[in-house]
């Protein structure tokens, strides 16, 4: 789980789910990604830009905010 701001972050986990959250962690939404790996680590250096890498050694990248 990554929090970029006090309200907006992204979470990861089994069978490629992404979480995202715009109000602190309040309510979460389901962010596809068409991996069906482990992801097990997310990291974003602002709200854009953005990386997930999976148990597999795949690496995701964003620059639309997981999108």
């Amino acid at each position: 789980m990554r929090f970029i701001s006090s309200r907006l972050g992204h979470a990861v986990g089994e069978g490629g789910v992404q979480l995202a959250t715009r109000d602190g962690g309040l309510t979460w939404t389901v962010v596809p990604t068409r991996m069906q790996t482990s992801l097990q680590a997310v990291f974003f250096v602002d709200e854009q830009t953005g990386w997930m890498a999976g148990r597999n050694g795949s690496i995701l990248a964003t620059a639309t905010g997981g999108l």
